[in-house]
């Protein structure tokens, strides 16, 4: 069991703290074969009941990689709590990852996890922002991906990440492939941007009644639309205000569209709130969208 955080197994009652990993290395989280040989950034742990807060970075990673096991009881987990034996308690904390290179996300028959997980409460205050060089779900692959997939789990994941409050998943380099769906029904909102190319191969829906807002940004600069969500606060948010004012006629503008850097949509939708989608060449259906070429359809609101 390797623990990076307060608690540990089964130990009970209230943990917090900030914790950061910073370094340019290789960083992996690898869960062993027997039992409860979990391997977590967080605090809590296997069966660690109790209130669990405090915000997680990992900053200037070269490589990432989270691995289950054969075994099913135990996990590779970023973030409070735990993935089995759950813990009762509140879960609060802002999750933010940079990797520059590839992100290895691996089941076994235990699981990968970035979310915070406790089997009573919805986690709070706990924006999630991941930006990654590429990322596969094959940490055993000699060949470097070459692109971002989010696959089923990271959609599913993702999709429950957004009950705590924003998400934000940035590519920069490569294209993002979005192959699983992200369903929810939740006010909060879910950001997509990449430096290259965005290709969108299952829906994206929100199905919440008043809220929650999808930005997606292909070709993207690498900087613009991040704010800081408070005075000094290392952690960001995703504004599209500039872009939605950008003047797509003008040669020198740069937010959005570099690399001809497109979005590629099937049939991704939400129900409420804005879709706002910034590329050099927008191609599907029904959008609200900035575009340096003119597209026959948009994707929207509906």
């Amino acid at each position: 069991m390797t623990l990076f955080g307060n608690g540990g197994y089964f130990a009970e009652g209230d943990h917090s703290g900030n914790h950061t990993i910073t370094t340019s290395n290789n960083i992996t989280f690898q869960s062993g074969s027997g039992d409860a040989m979990y391997a977590q950034f967080g605090n809590g742990g296997h069966g660690a009941g109790g209130d669990h807060s405090g915000d997680l970075q990992i900053v200037n990673a070269t490589t990432l990689t989270l691995k289950g096991s054969i075994n099913p009881l135990s996990y590779s987990q970023i973030g409070h709590g735990a993935a089995t034996d759950t813990p009762n308690g509140t879960c609060t904390g802002h999750i933010d990852i940079h990797v520059s290179g590839e992100t290895s996300l691996v089941n076994g028959r235990s699981a990968w996890l970035i979310e915070h997980r406790s089997t009573n409460n919805t986690p709070t205050n706990a924006d999630v922002t991941f930006f990654t060089g590429t990322l596969d779900d094959d940490a055993a692959n000699i060949v470097p991906a070459t692109s971002t997939l989010l696959n089923a789990d990271f959609g599913t994941m993702m999709s429950a990440n957004l009950a705590g409050g924003n998400v934000i998943i940035g590519s920069t380099n490569g294209d993002m492939l979005v192959n699983g769906a992200f369903n929810y029904n939740q006010p909060n909102t879910l950001t997509f941007l990449s430096t290259s190319n965005i290709n969108f191969n299952a829906s994206v829906q929100n199905s919440h009644a008043t809220a929650g807002n999808i930005n997606i940004v292909s070709g993207w600069d690498g900087t613009s639309g991040l704010t800081p969500i408070a005075p000094g606060s290392p952690f960001v948010a995703f504004a599209p205000t500039d872009f939605l004012a950008a003047d797509v006629n003008d040669a020198s503008m740069t937010l959005f569209g570099n690399n001809q850097g497109s979005v590629f949509i099937g049939d991704g939708t939400q129900t409420t709130g804005n879709t706002n989608v910034f590329g050099y060449d927008p191609a599907g259906q029904r959008t609200h969208r900035q575009s340096r070429h003119s597209v026959d359809d948009a994707l929207g609101c509906h």
